[in-house]
């Protein structure tokens, strides 16, 4: 008898721990996967979204430099002051454009972007842990961590949820694909749309992953709480079944221990990147629009601080041509016309400037412009400043010739009357007012011969001349005026 009751207290004791232990081990419905996967698919979709936004920054950065570097060539390059002082205008506003609609927005988005990214990128590493351990295997139609419904009819490995449900490969970062997020969550936080009644089958399947009674969690004889999560917090274990977490409410949700890192994955789906415009040398009908051209454009040409709108377009149109037209033959003719004159790496001989996007090529070619731009200009001075000497000079060899009598022209040094000649003037210069000439001009080109021909050294480009503007009424100024039009906008 005592044998009996030994062997019926077993068999109730194994009785009920299997019941036990089957009442703990549920796998996830169609719904609840499903579920996890759309939030997997909405933290994808930003992280993807906020990479290729940094991709796109850095390249809009580099545009900008490419843009305004070629403008600047572009005027380095010009040979008559109106084109000159169009593109000086231009680059200004250009780059006034490009401060405020690229270079303040990309640093903006490259502020938020790495926390993004990070909280993001970790926690779908999560979740692909979490789906790999819980659906690696199934054992036929008994054990699993997946299934269709509360009776675990049909039950699911990885592969097979994700072949059936496209946002369950969201988490693999080695797939790529279109996710669906729209309308999948309710307002403020990752809750589903249809709430979460569903998401855990009734029957147990032997997951031993979903278990967490005392005797079946990851401890033999583990205490047990609802502060026991999986899925980095997706999903609450209990003693009896798992349940999908609330996720309802998220925003500022960082109190919680078991929702701070979804908590901030949600904030970082929530941000939004500031649009920023990509560069493009602006067209005739921009200008008007561009941040500070108008300001530019009055100190430009001298005009009242606020001329009216009919003068400051009628000098436009001076300037740049009608509105309706187009600058590529006019200011932009360069960039077809300027070419490398020999190789420069993936640039080769005869590219044209439109073509060249490398930003040291373009510094180069820039600082060529400008070192022969130098020369040309100390050269032209050298030749004024020749020329007045001449001048000057020429003034004391009139001044000998308007002297009529020989007493008073042999009365200056630097005359001499020659009484040999038959025709007048007879006054001219002597030998020592020749010396004098001779010794002045030298002063005033240091010796050299005056030459105004372009002989810069080794040069990165070779300059197809296309016809000059018509002339076009500028100030004396030039320089100054230049200096004075980028920094009136700033």
């Amino acid at each position: 008898m005592a044998m009996l009751l030994r062997m019926f207290l077993v068999i109730a004791w194994q009785m009920t721990t299997f019941s036990v232990d089957g009442a703990q081990e549920m796998p996830l419905t169609t719904k609840g996967h499903t579920a996890l996967c759309d939030i997997a698919a909405k933290l994808r979709d930003t992280l993807d979204n906020k990479i290729g936004n940094t991709r796109t920054a850095s390249e809009d950065l580099k545009k900008a430099q490419v843009m305004t570097i070629k403008l600047q060539i572009l005027q380095a390059a010009a040979t008559d002051a109106k084109t000159k002082l169009a593109l000086a205008t231009l680059i200004a506003a250009a780059q006034k454009q490009t401060q405020a609609n690229v270079i303040s927005a990309a640093a903006a988005n490259l502020q938020k972007m790495p926390g993004a990214i990070r909280d993001t990128a970790y926690f779908l590493g999560i979740l692909n842990e979490y789906f790999t351990i819980a659906g690696q295997t199934k054992n036929g139609g008994n054990h699993a961590c997946f299934a269709d419904d509360n009776s675990g009819t049909n039950l699911y490995q990885l592969s097979e949820i994700q072949a059936a449900v496209t946002n369950c490969q969201a988490f693999d970062l080695d797939k790529s694909n279109k996710w669906s997020t729209e309308g999948k969550f309710t307002t403020g936080g990752f809750a589903p749309v249809g709430g979460t009644a569903g998401a855990v089958a009734t029957t147990a399947k032997g997951c031993r992953l979903h278990s967490g009674a005392n005797t079946e969690g990851i401890l033999e004889g583990g205490t047990m709480s609802n502060s026991h999560v999986l899925a980095g917090g997706l999903i609450t274990m209990s003693s009896t079944a798992p349940t999908l977490t609330n996720l309802a409410s998220l925003a500022g949700t960082t109190s919680a221990p078991n929702l701070k890192k979804i908590a901030r994955a949600y904030e970082a789906a929530q941000q939004q990147d500031v649009k920023t415009e990509t560069p493009h040398l602006p067209k005739r009908q921009e200008l008007s629009s561009l941040p500070g051209f108008l300001r530019a454009l009055t100190v430009a040409l001298q005009m009242p601080k606020e001329p009216p709108s009919e003068e400051i377009e009628t000098k436009a149109n001076e300037l740049y041509g009608p509105k309706e037209g187009d600058l590529s033959g006019t200011l932009y003719a360069g960039l077809k016309t300027i070419k490398l004159a020999a190789d420069h790496g993936p640039a080769k001989k005869n590219t044209q400037l439109a073509d060249i996007d490398d930003v040291d090529l373009l510094s180069e070619i820039l600082l060529n412009y400008t070192v022969e731009n130098v020369i040309r200009n100390a050269r032209e001075a050298e030749a004024a400043a020749a020329a007045l000497a001449a001048k000057a000079e020429q003034s004391k060899e009139e001044k000998c010739n308007e002297i009529k009598d020989a007493k008073t022209c042999n009365a200056n040094k630097n005359c001499k009357y020659d009484d040999k000649k038959k025709d007048e003037p007879k006054c001219v210069l002597s030998e020592e007012g020749e010396k004098a000439a001779a010794e002045k001009s030298n002063q005033e080109t240091g010796g050299n011969d005056v030459k105004t021909t372009n002989t810069t050294g080794r040069n990165s480009f070779v300059i197809n001349k296309a016809p000059l503007l018509l002339a076009f009424l500028v100030p004396q100024n030039f320089k100054e005026l230049l200096v004075k039009i980028f920094f009136s906008i700033l």
